[in-house]
């Protein structure tokens, strides 16, 4: 309550008809730590001190949020990758609770990895809001399992990660970065309907058809997002391909993400190369299919 509020409510007290025995009182919620305040007036009592008295209550004792999550293993996938995704999980997780949730003060969770049918844990965490507030960083507070690359039976090294097949035709756009952060492709054909990650698909057979990073979730150790239209499909004008930034997942870095757009139209490729940050948070190109 703000001291002007406060002003006006003892003003009113201090007014109201004063009756024998009769004794009013006031419980205040405060936002200061989770304390709460407990305001006694007795209007029939002769001094200041008598009519007013403060109770100063602790907060409760907080008892955790829980969050499990489970991953499955990418198909050749080393156990080292497999373990930043679920920090990456583990980080978008604990900023959206902290966030969605204001009551809840510390969080306590467990990353489970899940590879041909065996299970074992990743990750553990347990970590209040200050922590959090103080230094959002998942490495700093996980307790890790390395037994667990023996238990799901994966290699340590990702070298040998298959990328995923990428879709080509008339037109190709590709863009490529490193990191957790995710980016996002669109591309315009020359009618104005717009291909993305909510509109993957048109009627053309333009088809998003590889989105990486999607929310800092699904997090692949070689981002790659990929719109394509198949052979004879393209429409003839002109295009434009947009990156943008859509989520930083490293809550800890501001520095501009690098990133290499290769654009293909009827087996000609440019490649360009960029970067986006927060304050510049998206590059646009234009190209032409078929009007030379």
């Amino acid at each position: 309550m703000s001291g002007s509020g406060m002003t006006g409510l003892v003003g009113a007290i201090e007014q109201a008809p004063k009756r024998r025995w009769t004794i009013a009182r006031l419980t205040a919620a405060a936002l200061l730590g989770g304390l709460s305040i407990s305001l006694n007036v007795a209007p029939d009592r002769a001094t200041p001190l008598e009519r007013w008295t403060w109770t100063l209550m602790p907060p409760a004792q907080a008892v955790p949020a829980r969050a499990n999550l489970s991953l499955e293993a990418y198909p050749n996938e080393g156990y080292q990758q497999f373990v930043r995704r679920s920090e990456a999980m583990a980080q978008a997780e604990i900023d959206a609770r902290f966030s969605r949730d204001i009551t809840i003060s510390r969080i306590s969770l467990v990353a489970m990895g899940q590879n041909g049918g065996q299970s074992a844990p990743l990750l553990t965490l347990d970590i209040d809001r200050t922590q959090w507030r103080r230094s959002p960083n998942i490495t700093q507070y996980a307790r890790y399992y390395p037994d667990s690359q023996t238990l799901l039976g994966l290699p340590l090294s990702g070298t040998n990660f298959a990328p995923p097949t990428l879709g080509t035709g008339d037109v190709q756009v590709t863009l490529r970065w490193t990191g957790r952060d995710d980016l996002d492709l669109a591309v315009s054909e020359p009618g104005g309907e717009v291909v993305f990650f909510n509109n993957p698909q048109l009627a053309s057979g333009a088809t998003l058809d590889v989105d990486a990073n999607a929310l800092c979730e699904t997090v692949m150790p070689v981002p790659i997002e990929n719109i394509f239209w198949p052979t004879s499909t393209a429409p003839v004008g002109n295009y434009q391909a947009v990156v943008s930034l859509f989520t930083r997942c490293d809550a800890l870095t501001s520095t501009p993400i690098p990133f290499t757009l290769t654009i293909s139209t009827n087996g000609t490729s440019q490649t360009y190369s960029g970067e986006v940050n927060e304050t510049d948070s998206y590059r646009s190109y234009r190209f032409d299919v078929g009007t030379n």
